[in-house]
Formats: C-alpha cells, sequence, structure tokens
C-alpha cells in the first residue's frame, strides 16, 4: 500500500492519509464506510472519489488490515 500511495500526487497522498487516519478511529462509520457482501464478505470498502480502500477489521487486537487502495472500477476485480 505504501508504494501506491507514494505514486500519487501529493494531494492525493494526504486524502488517502486523512481517510486512513479516520478509518482507524472509527472503522465502522456509515459515512465514509460500508459492509461488501459475496466473495468480499467481511472486508468492508470506503469511497474516495474515484478510489476505493479494502480493508478488514480484527477487532480482538483493534487492527484495521488495508487490504488494497485502487480505482474503483478495477479494485473488485482483483
Amino acid at each position: 500500500m505504501r508504494r501506491y500511495i507514494r505514486r500519487q500526487v501529493p494531494k492525493q497522498q494526504r486524502e488517502i492519509t486523512d481517510r486512513l487516519d479516520l478509518l482507524a478511529s472509527d472503522p465502522y462509520a456509515p459515512d465514509i464506510s460500508k459492509a461488501l457482501h459475496s466473495r468480499l464478505a467481511g472486508q468492508r470498502s470506503s469511497d474516495l472519489g474515484a478510489l476505493r480502500i479494502i480493508y478488514e477489521v480484527d477487532d480482538t487486537i483493534r487492527v484495521l488490515d488495508v487490504i488494497d487502495i485502487g480505482p474503483r472500477g478495477d479494485i473488485y476485480k482483483r
């Protein structure tokens, strides 16, 4: 993920890291995330313009695990 973030323009980098900070503080916030279904059940998605952040939350050890970050059209095909 760090590599993907580093490749973005500075404004996009800030937006991604700001969103990750928000998700870390409240990974279930309905205004910035949603639960995924079918083959992605158990994972969540956060929309950031044309980008999506796919992640899982482990509540037992309080960890947010970012699975992938990428364009909306491609992210669900991976």
